[in-house]
């Protein structure tokens, strides 16, 4: 992982991450965080091949998402406008758009 410089390093630590989901799934605990974050600051993410993706969205969207376990595991989604993800994610999601609304 890259060192940020001190002002990026300032910028996050300013940032306020609230737990919005927990649960517990067969072995595990899962916990969900959302942060609300400048646009200015997100310009700066730069993101590795190994990183994923970050989408953009609007609240009305949630509503579109899809359950990713429908899907072929070794395909994936076909369709890239397509937003996927596991029920509790897009619970998450959900949650979040109302706590920053």
């Amino acid at each position: 992982m890259k060192k940020c410089n001190r002002n990026h390093g300032l910028a996050l630590a300013r940032l306020r991450f609230t737990e919005n989901l927990r649960f517990q799934k067969k072995d595990k605990e899962v916990f969900t965080f959302a942060v609300k974050v400048d646009s200015g600051l997100l310009k700066k993410i730069r993101l590795g091949p190994e990183s994923g993706v970050i989408r953009f969205m609007q609240k009305h969207e949630v509503t579109s998402i899809v359950d990713i376990s429908n899907f072929n595991k070794a395909e994936g989604v076909s369709d890239r406008k397509t937003i996927a993800m596991f029920p509790y994610e897009k619970e998450a999601v959900a949650k979040a758009f109302a706590l920053f609304s």
